[in-house]
């Protein structure tokens, strides 16, 4: 692998950990609007069992990815930071404004 390739790769790593927030992000969406949506009732008179979840279980999960969101922002921002402060160290200008 070139210099060239490996940094490609190294930047491509900030594109990737952005991507995994987007998808945690819509996870999180997605588990709230479960907990928020209305559920449909069964009106057939026949007992069932009490299987209903509460949402003390959505919340642990929605704790959990928004944890992971946290940390994934966290390494975001810490890859960028490194990245803008190899583009400012650069000796050449002109590859500077880039």
């Amino acid at each position: 692998m070139t210099e060239t390739e490996k940094k490609k790769e190294y930047l491509k790593g900030y594109r990737n950990l952005c991507n995994k927030i987007k998808a945690l992000q819509d996870q999180k969406y997605s588990l709230i609007e479960t907990m928020t949506s209305a559920k449909a009732q069964s009106y057939d008179g026949m007992p069932k069992a009490s299987n209903i979840s509460d949402l003390s279980d959505y919340m642990v999960k929605l704790d959990a990815v928004m944890r992971s969101i946290d940390d994934m922002n966290a390494m975001c921002l810490v890859r960028k930071i490194q990245i803008e402060t190899s583009i400012a160290n650069m000796s050449d200008g002109m590859e500077c404004n880039i």
